[in-house]
């Protein structure tokens, strides 16, 4: 692949062509690299630059190394050898074999039409996702187990209208909105369970919604039809989504995103049979409550003319939210791929050779990493700094400990882990963790814990050690504050956030408890006597307009996008005060991309930092539902 990028340079509208192709594996690549290139390595051409098509590329990838029909007439000679010898056989996803299915019922047909040679300890286990040409005398003659819940909106809904909503729920209250409102809620409830394949933009936790959380919210709507004249709004929203589904939801924004999205289906547009409004998206004209569906068989038919496939409007998400999906899948897979792989090796020929290319390896890994790692912060300079004590300063001592803590950990482990490797000490488990971690290019667990909260490999890792401990030591060398922080330097933000408070409540006399923070997004001037000036944050689900001044929708392709710097101003909080000009939105900050974290006492993670408050083109309730967050840390 050494002469790719000359390639690119001199084909250039080539090479972006096949990159932005919907499946780059099965697209001609530009300047011959189809014959240049092995299946593998253009499958690992495609992780690098399309990482959203990872999963598709990889099916190619098997199909084309096993062939589709050739992965039918091995499963047949499975079926064949372990039938006589009495192993099982695991057959999984048969609904991609569309053309091997008539085989493997004639296959079974024959089995039981003979079953002289069939040992009476084989058993066949099959797995498929609901397809109409799957055999139906497959079926008629197995036990079927279904072990999740359908994926997807409409087969979500489906269910809740078969399983939960009968004729008999229908007919328990006969207020006119009382059907509409039930779609509602069962929409509600399949977009909560459906949120979660979008990870930390959809929920920051994993929240397992079932049943019998739509059954008590099913039975609180009831109750309060049948016993108010009007429909009670704010108390259905409280109730549903604060008590009954919010139970569930441990994260504060997690449960701001939730209550948001019930007022999308407990609201009197969504009864407007004339209004623009109550179509659950603004996209498309086929999601609403309908009015002529009175039984469960007539909902099930509206729910069968709705499409297959979900957008990400749906949601309320942006459309790049897809690729955030595909991407997470695509890493998942190559993460437990390379979880897989062994130090060692099947063949006592072989062992002593990948062994040490793995030594050579990681010795040569560690080596780097020594020659990179930077000196200690000292205590020593502080005085010849000249240095004003106070909550800054503080702080500055407070990372200067944390990160010498972590390059004395990642010292130490460098040194013993070379020893190990020459056979001078034992190789423990903590330096054999640490020996896998460099050979797949990753932080070992040893540095994490000790370390500040990443998700980048560790080359990418050590290049953000060295540039934070050189912020700091150069704070310190010049004895006063930089004229701007970089808010992910800090081990702990927070901390460095309430310093600026204590500064200005002590140089004004301010109680403390009466200040908190505005925010003045790409302020004129950068010079500030209060406050401060804070860099280095990302938008994630959004962008910011450098002409208008606001918060706007992300480009298409466009996953992350750099915040301008942003002024930090204490002020004092007083009762009355007028709201701002502008809708603005209270933008979560998180330290990585994950932004999941152990929860606090307080129900906020540890990943969380502070909320800015944006200003921002659509409503504040837009925003929320598109999983806006800014970013300190990301992931390469």
């Amino acid at each position: 692949m050494e002469g790719i990028p000359a390639s690119m340079q001199l084909y250039p509208q080539a090479w972006a062509s096949w990159i932005h192709h919907d499946n780059p594996y099965k697209a001609e690549m530009p300047d011959e690299y189809d014959v240049k290139l092995t299946s593998f390595t253009k499958l690992a051409l495609v992780k690098a630059l399309r990482q959203d098509r990872g999963i598709v590329s990889v099916v190619s990838f098997i199909g084309g190394c096993l062939g589709y029909e050739l992965r039918g007439v091995v499963a047949s000679a499975l079926i064949d050898r372990c039938s006589q010898s009495g192993d099982w056989v695991l057959l999984q996803n048969c609904h991609l074999a569309k053309s091997w299915m008539p085989a493997l019922e004639k296959i079974l047909q024959g089995l039981r039409l003979d079953p002289s040679d069939v040992n009476d300890a084989f058993r066949l286990f099959v797995t498929s996702f609901p397809a109409s040409y799957f055999p139906i005398s497959i079926l008629q003659s197995s036990v079927k187990i279904t072990n999740e819940p359908p994926k997807g909106l409409k087969p979500n809904l489906l269910r809740s209208f078969e399983m939960v909503i009968t004729d008999d729920a229908l007919g328990q209250c006969a207020k006119p909105a009382w059907k509409q409102l039930v779609f509602g809620l069962c929409f509600f409830h399949a977009v909560l369970q459906e949120r979660s394949k979008f990870g930390p933009m959809g929920w920051t936790l994993p929240y397992h919604f079932n049943d019998s959380d739509l059954e008590t919210a099913l039975s609180v709507l009831r109750t309060f039809l049948n016993e108010n004249d009007h429909i009670p709004w704010e108390a259905l929203h409280y109730v549903t989504g604060e008590i009954n589904y919010g139970g569930r939801v441990t994260d504060e924004f997690d449960r701001r995103c939730l209550v948001t999205n019930l007022q999308r289906f407990y609201s009197p547009v969504i009864l407007d049979d004339n209004g623009s409004a109550r179509f659950f998206t603004r996209s498309s004209e086929l999601y609403f409550a309908p009015t002529q569906c009175h039984t469960a068989v007539a909902f099930r038919d509206f729910i069968e003319l709705l499409p297959s496939h979900d957008t990400p409007d749906l949601f309320g998400l942006h459309e790049n939210a897809n690729i955030v999906f595909q991407t997470h899948e695509t890493n998942a897979l190559f993460v437990t791929a390379m979880d897989l792989q062994s130090r060692g090796a099947t063949s006592a020929s072989s062992v002593s050779l990948v062994e040490d290319n793995g030594d050579a390896a990681v010795l040569q890994i560690a080596a780097q990493v020594d020659s990179l790692l930077p000196a200690l912060l000292g205590n020593e300079l502080t005085a010849q700094s000249g240095l004003v004590v106070d909550s800054l300063a503080t702080v500055l001592g407070q990372e200067m400990v944390k990160f010498n803590t972590l390059l004395r950990v990642v010292q130490v482990s460098i040194t013993q882990l070379q020893l190990a490797v020459k056979g001078v000490v034992t190789m423990t488990e903590g330096l054999d963790s640490t020996y896998k971690s460099l050979l797949l290019q990753q932080v070992p667990p040893e540095w994490h814990k000790v370390g500040f909260a990443s998700l980048k490999p560790l080359a990418a890792w050590l290049v953000d050690v060295v540039d934070r401990v050189e912020f700091f030591r150069q704070w310190l060398q010049n004895g006063s504050p930089p004229p701007t922080f970089p808010l992910p330097y800090f081990f702990f933000p927070q901390g460095f956030l309430t310093s600026l408070l204590q500064n200005h409540a002590r140089k004004h006399v301010l109680p403390i408890n009466t200040l908190e923070f505005t925010f003045e997004v790409d302020p004129a001037d950068l010079a500030v006597v209060d406050g401060a000036i804070v860099t280095g944050l990302f938008l994630e689900g959004g962008r910011w307009d450098d002409q208008r001044k606001l918060l706007c929708d992300a480009k298409p392709n466009e996953m992350l996008s750099v915040l301008p710097p942003v002024h930090f101003l204490p002020y004092v909080v007083t009762f009355g005060d007028a709201p701002s000009a502008g809708p603005r939105y209270e933008c979560p900050v998180y330290k990585t991309t994950a932004r999941r974290g152990t929860l606090s006492t307080t129900g906020i993670s540890s990943n969380f930092v502070i909320s800015v408050h944006l200003p921002c083109e659509h409503t504040a309730a837009y925003w929320v539902l598109n999983g806006t967050a800014l970013i300190g840390n990301l992931n390469q």
